[in-house]
């Protein structure tokens, strides 16, 4: 006599909690997926554009700012100062 549904196992025979475990790895997966892409999407749409980084620092800044530290002479600072007046074109805002 079959009592429940299957081969007399219950409802859903030996291995249900397998597929039962299965199914919940892989929904948790999707959900964690999803929201990792959400966070890059909204970071990377409301990114701050406005912080300098070392990359587009002008040459001229940083040969300001070695002098002031005293890294550099008067000399050393005017010659420099001339090498990249002649070599850089001058970005206009």
């Amino acid at each position: 006599m079959m009592h429940g549904f299957g081969f007399g196992y219950g409802y859903g025979g030996p291995m249900s909690w397998l597929f039962g475990l299965l199914g919940l790895i892989m929904n948790l997966s999707f959900v964690i997926i999803a929201v990792l892409a959400a966070i890059w999407l909204f970071r990377s749409v409301f990114k701050k554009e406005d912080t300098p980084e070392l990359s587009h620092t002008p040459a001229l800044e940083i040969l300001k700012e070695r002098y002031a530290k005293g890294e550099l002479n008067s000399e050393e600072f005017a010659k420099m100062k001339e090498e990249i007046s002649d070599s850089t074109p001058v970005k206009k805002e």
